[in-house]
């Protein structure tokens, strides 16, 4: 009888995964305009331990048998193996998501699918608080799988995306955010020669040497292509290309800086989704 009812709930919390997904799709024409999903640190720390305070106190004040199914684990299940295959996708292939359908799905369904997961959570947590010893495997599983989505999916849009512009009079350590604020970053950079594909019409970049300073003494001399990218110190390193003619500066050339701030977490709490799934299978 339980067995049945466990299946009855799996089926029941894969139907509602599933009309949260489009419920998402249909409606981010209209509601992806806002970017709920971009939030940025510490805005979606502050967001989460909202979401999860809230579904702490729903579960410890619901004693319903109806709250009881609602948020039980073959219910919740299903919905954050979903946001984990959010994830897992981003994660494991991060060039996919500039696909049409891709960037739709990761839009307004992803904000809704982890807003669900991080509240029942909470309620779940809030509702077995005094029998943890009996679901701490369910409870770790799932904090576990919060941390891994928050690295992945929910703060996939968290990084620093700076820029700047170089030329070979001095070595610059500062770059820009796109409203114009001023970041350190952990090296200097100088320009040393720009190449140019050039004929009679236009005249195109295609590669530049730079030097990389981390410290007065210690540099190093880097060719960047166009198509390519350089990493040091975790950030990524890549040429713009003027958006016109009249912007080919031939002394001067647009860097891009990109540093994932939540990298180290992603492949860290992977370990430990790993490692807590084990533990509940073999409970």
């Amino acid at each position: 009888m339980e067995e049945t009812s466990n299946r009855k709930g799996y089926l029941w919390g894969i139907l509602l995964t599933l009309a949260i997904l489009i419920i998402g799709y249909l409606i981010n024409p209209v509601f992806g305009v806002l970017n709920l999903v971009k939030i940025s640190w510490p805005t979606n720390l502050y967001f989460i331990s909202l979401l999860l305070g809230i579904g702490i106190a729903t579960g410890l004040i619901s004693n319903s048998d109806r709250a009881k199914y609602v948020f039980s684990w073959a219910i919740i299940l299903p919905v954050v193996t979903c946001l984990i295959l959010f994830g897992g996708v981003i994660l494991i292939w991060p060039d996919r998501v500039d696909h049409q359908f891709y960037q739709r799905m990761l839009s307004t369904p992803l904000f809704l699918i982890f807003v669900f997961s991080f509240y029942v959570t909470g309620a779940f947590i809030g509702l077995h608080i005094k029998e943890l010893a009996s679901v701490w495997r369910q409870v770790i599983f799932l904090l576990v799988a919060l941390l891994f989505s928050f690295s992945t999916a929910v703060g996939q849009y968290d990084y620093y995306n700076l820029s700047v512009k170089i030329g070979p009079d001095r070595a610059l350590f500062e770059a820009q955010d796109d409203v114009g604020k001023s970041y350190r970053i952990p090296f200097a950079i100088k320009l040393l020669n720009i190449n140019r594909n050039t004929n009679e019409i236009v005249s195109e970049l295609s590669s530049a040497q730079i030097r990389l300073f981390e410290t007065v003494d210690d540099f190093e001399d880097v060719i960047l292509n166009r198509n390519d990218n350089y990493r040091i110190k975790g950030w990524s390193i890549n040429l713009i290309d003027p958006n016109s003619e009249s912007e080919v500066n031939p002394e001067l050339l647009d860097l891009s800086l990109v540093f994932d701030r939540w990298i180290e977490l992603k492949w860290i709490s992977l370990i430990l989704l790993l490692i807590s799934f084990v533990l509940l299978i073999r409970r």
